[in-house]
């Protein structure tokens, strides 16, 4: 794989003329705009006849000579041992090319291929480019391989218009669904077992038409892409525009996907609700009505397609979202922010588990800040917020590590496990202060550490410290959402805290457990894991991304 710039940030080369068949195909996907790409040159003149004339007598003729009469095969070994070799070469060349083609047409479909990428899940998990998983993993691919990230969302794309009504039982809650819904974000393009880009969603878990955060999902994502990409262009002296024609090339998918999600509005007020079943990435783990994850992502969705509508100049679109935005906003608020404690709720439902703390409960901030747009809400709720999930779900639970014995000072390990994924809130009966708190039971997944969301969770608390307007000095945002009193001694920052979360995973992966070069998805407090090698933990890059796309003015406390 390439990079469009090189370390030295000097602009793509102009493309090769796209002379063979395979050239042209590349150059109708857009793979070659922008790019350079080395054409193998023929070896022989039969290798030169195949690739440039693919018509049935060129192939006989190229067998046939591969063939010859007995007679001639003879009087050709008596008189030149080196034309068997070179028959024998020239055979096994054009098996290998037979046995590519095999290759690639079992792959789904033909050279058009050529460029398209495809990566699993986990070791465990053998789902191609998981979507809501690479929403995490996806920062490496724009940061190291941008040409990669952009064919992945092309092929999302074309596969959002697909439709399979093949019907398949939900191991989850045992309904009956279609594969593939038209119109919808699919969880993955394939597995190894079956046909890749042509048979999506092999994930049977659950009703993934009914998701509330693939689609927001693309949105964000293709606008963080060219977010990331614009100012890489500028400085490298490269015309944006290609960027622009990249967004007017998906812009209909993106607009079809949003109408989509917006039918998950059961009450017109302009926020998504869940529908009570596990309806996004946390898939054993119920929501219902708002939730801080799913309704995060939305708003930040909606600011989005304000953007992408502005820069092709749909007006009209564009003040549809805003408004959606607007409204979105002020219902999350109103439902969610818990104003003694300072947090966002998980969900405003009447479960047990309704004011749960969720440390991905500002997954729409996260990718606010990455992509230049609006707070998802107030800097200042966004900084208690943050304080609130770092005391309890990620210092509080490394210390529970340790006393339940797992930690080992002796070994020079840390107490630091990364941030559990959820955690319930114990109050004071009088001041409805939280005085301490205990693991979410609710299920596997609310008890887990997962490491690519501890990851992200670490970015967005990087990113804070880095575009936050600061008084003191510290990194930590304004002095009113300054979370100082909610962590106390050294770790007074977001900055810290984004590295003492991070640790955790570090710490726990290859000191406590030993996962090495095989990070699961995530862990419990005993340690115990679940689908090791897996995709999500990519997401450490983004706090690369953080860094790197930081102001500039605060480059230098960073480095210090």
């Amino acid at each position: 794989p390439r990079r469009d710039l090189d370390d030295e940030g000097s602009p793509p080369l102009p493309p090769p003329p796209a002379s063979t068949a395979t050239g042209n195909k590349l150059a109708s996907r857009g793979f070659l705009s922008g790019s350079s790409v080395a054409m193998t040159q023929p070896e022989s003149e039969l290798q030169k006849r195949l690739l440039d004339d693919e018509s049935p007598d060129t192939v006989a003729t190229a067998q046939e000579s591969l063939s010859p009469s007995p007679s001639a095969t003879a009087a050709g070994a008596a008189s030149s041992p080196r034309r068997v070799i070179e028959r024998t070469e020239l055979r096994r060349l054009l098996q290998q090319m037979q046995e590519n083609d095999a290759r690639v047409h079992a792959c789904g479909g033909n050279q058009t291929h050529v460029g398209q990428f495809l990566y699993l899940e986990g070791h465990e998990y053998l789902m191609y480019n998981t979507y809501d998983v690479h929403f995490y993993a996806s920062f490496a691919l724009i940061m190291l391989w941008p040409e990669l990230e952009l064919s992945l969302q092309r092929d999302i794309a074309d596969s959002v218009l697909k439709e399979d009504p093949t019907e398949r039982t939900m191991m989850g809650e045992g309904c009956t669904r279609p594969r593939k819904v038209k119109n919808v974000v699919p969880h993955d393009v394939g597995s190894p077992s079956e046909t890749p880009w042509v048979l999506p969603n092999v994930y049977n878990f659950q009703d993934v038409s009914n998701w509330k955060d693939l689609g927001t999902k693309f949105v964000l994502q293709v606008y963080r892409d060219v977010h990331y990409l614009q100012e890489r262009y500028s400085k490298a002296g490269a015309s944006p525009a290609v960027l622009t024609e990249y967004l007017r090339s998906l812009y209909r998918v993106l607009c079809i996907v949003m109408r989509h999600e917006e039918s998950f509005d059961t009450n017109g007020d302009g926020m998504i609700d869940n529908s009570g079943f596990p309806d996004q990435t946390y898939d054993i783990w119920t929501a219902k009505g708002v939730h801080a994850y799913c309704g995060g992502l939305w708003i930040t969705a909606c600011e989005a397609m304000v953007a992408i509508a502005t820069r092709l100049e749909d007006t009209p679109t564009a003040l549809h979202y805003r408004s959606l935005a607007d409204r979105a906003r002020t219902v999350y608020i109103d439902q969610l922010w818990n104003p003694i404690n300072h947090y966002f709720h998980y969900d405003n439902s009447t479960s047990a588990h309704h004011d749960s703390i969720m440390s991905d409960m500002l997954a729409g901030q996260w990718y606010a800040r990455a992509c230049g747009l609006p707070n998802m809400v107030s800097t200042e709720k966004i900084h208690h917020a943050l304080a609130v999930i770092f005391r309890w779900n990620v210092q509080e639970f490394g210390h529970g590590a340790v006393s339940k014995g797992h930690h080992n000072s002796d070994r020079g390990e840390s107490a630091w496990r990364g941030a559990v994924n959820g955690t319930r809130p114990v109050r004071d009966v009088s001041s409805r202060q939280i005085v301490r708190m205990t693991v979410d039971q609710t299920c596997l997944q609310s008890r887990e550490v997962w490491t690519g969301t501890t990851y992200a969770l670490a970015a967005t608390m990087l990113q804070e410290a880095l575009h936050s307007a600061t008084t003191d000095g510290n990194g930590g945002g304004d002095t009113a959402a300054s979370p100082s009193s909610a962590v106390g001694g050294e770790l007074r920052s977001l900055g810290h805290m984004a590295f003492a979360t991070s640790r955790g995973i570090h710490d726990g992966g290859w000191q406590a457990y030993g996962y090495w070069f095989a990070t699961p998805e995530g862990w419990e407090q005993n340690g115990n894991y679940r689908s090791l090698g897996y995709m999500r933990a990519l997401a450490i890059w983004a706090m690369q991304y953080a860094m790197e796309t930081a102001p500039a003015t605060h480059t230098a406390a960073t480095s210090t």
